[in-house]
């Protein structure tokens, strides 16, 4: 696997962590002892791919508010830190930014590092709404 020259990686107790211009994730424990834990090496290495990307890109996800009788109101506030929903209670995850798409009403544009928190707020707002 290459790794960019932007990027430094560190391993340390069967931990890895990556940093780059964005920021610092750590994510994986790496535990090679067992054959099942072996056939998993390509997870692994999509893991550290994903951490490489979102320390030097993110990644960004688009969230619709969809109705059918009654509009959902929502206004972004707190320096595109958090999302108001009226008559939703719930909050949002440290580490996102959100901006309203200046192209579709009633989408909302998610920026996270990391790709798994990013698709799990989009679910987990999905599901409450």
């Amino acid at each position: 696997m290459d790794i960019p020259n932007r990027i430094t990686t560190k391993v340390k107790a069967k931990l890895i962590e990556i940093e780059g211009p964005r920021g610092k994730l750590n994510h994986l424990n790496l535990d090679f002892h067992s054959r099942k834990a072996t056939a998993a090496i390509r997870t692994t290495f999509s893991h550290v791919k994903n951490l490489i990307i979102g320390v030097t890109k993110g990644y960004w996800y688009k969230m619709c508010l969809v109705y059918a009788h009654f509009p959902i109101n929502s206004s972004v506030t707190d320096r595109n830190k958090s999302i108001e929903i009226c008559e939703f209670l719930g909050d949002m995850l440290d580490g996102v930014t959100v901006v309203p798409s200046k192209k579709v009403k009633d989408e909302l544009v998610l920026y996270r590092d990391d790709i798994e928190l990013g698709w799990y707020l989009c679910n987990r707002e999905g599901k409450n709404c």
